[in-house]
């Protein structure tokens, strides 16, 4: 049950605003070290001190990452550089992207199901690029696929890019490239053919 604040006027300590919002403590220190949340006042022995104006902007803080917005969007929106609205249609526009992901992996789960389990194993990075395609996926959006698998799962990654019988160097290259959510798709095959474009990377 939320832990409402204290009778007195003393404030909140730090364990006590953790309680009544679920968070850890560490979560809380971070918010202090990136500025975002700052305690309202300092004990004579250094403990920090929360008030109602910090309770009403964690309260802000948790929704907006209970929307998934990144910590330096949340900033932006609490200082007021950006407005709240376009920053939330960009955390929109970032969740329809990974939903798109997520659904292209599930897609290709179950194309792998109906593959019998020997030619499974022998599908080269030829065959993955063309099952990508078949599946109605752009150079961009198998880039996104890269990214989330990257960001989830980045040791299975590796593996799936070892598989496709990929050099060390390669690996590296689209694991770098994959971690970058900005870099352009053209960029990968800038680097690892420096002349025109080799066969996509599924």
């Amino acid at each position: 049950m939320a832990e409402g604040p204290p009778r007195t006027d003393a404030g909140l300590t730090i364990g006590q605003l953790a309680r009544r919002f679920g968070l850890s403590r560490s979560a809380l220190l971070h918010y202090d070290r990136v500025g975002l949340l700052r305690a309202e006042q300092r004990t004579g022995n250094g403990y920090r001190r929360y008030g109602p104006a910090s309770v009403e902007r964690l309260t802000r803080i948790v929704e907006l990452r209970s929307a998934g917005m990144p910590l330096h969007a949340i900033a932006d929106a609490m200082v007021g550089t950006e407005g709240l609205v376009a920053l939330l249609e960009q955390q929109v526009t970032v969740l329809d992207q990974q939903i798109a992901a997520l659904q292209a992996q599930r897609s290709i789960a179950h194309r792998l199901m109906s593959v019998p389990e020997p030619s499974r194993t022998a599908l080269s990075r030829g065959d993955w690029t063309r099952m990508f395609r078949a599946l109605g996926l752009s150079d961009q959006q198998m880039r996104q696929w890269h990214h989330m698998f990257e960001l989830s799962a980045p040791l299975a990654h590796g593996r799936f890019l070892s598989f496709l019988g990929l050099k060390a160097e390669e690996i590296e290259q689209v694991r770098r490239w994959s971690a970058d959510a900005e870099l352009p798709v053209d960029r990968l095959h800038d680097e690892r053919s420096g002349t025109g474009r080799p066969e996509s990377t599924p």
